[in-house]
């Protein structure tokens, strides 16, 4: 429950960034995304399990890795969301 509260919020406040501009497309929505857990990984490490400033020498690192699966994820979510058909969720009777 206590890595819960964290993870979420920084896994959720780009969001209102990425809806501000709706041309960005789903890559956008991906990278920010990506860095948001990233982010909050770091932050998580740094807080609770290696209170070590050299943690901070990785950054470029999980940057880079974020940066690049952030895009990927973003195509692979453009591409579904063009080939599969929508669909109406019907609300429970």
């Amino acid at each position: 429950m206590s890595l819960t509260v964290p993870c979420s919020a920084f896994l959720f406040w780009p969001w209102p960034l990425d809806c501000q501009d709706a041309g960005s497309g789903r890559s956008a929505g991906g990278i920010l995304a990506a860095f948001a857990h990233i982010g909050g990984q770091l932050l998580l490490a740094r807080l609770w399990l290696i209170p070590h400033n050299g943690l901070f020498y990785l950054v470029p690192l999980f940057a880079s890795a974020a940066l690049a699966f952030g895009i990927i994820n973003g195509l692979i979510a453009a591409r579904l969301l063009v080939e599969l058909p929508a669909t109406e969720i019907e609300a429970p009777r």
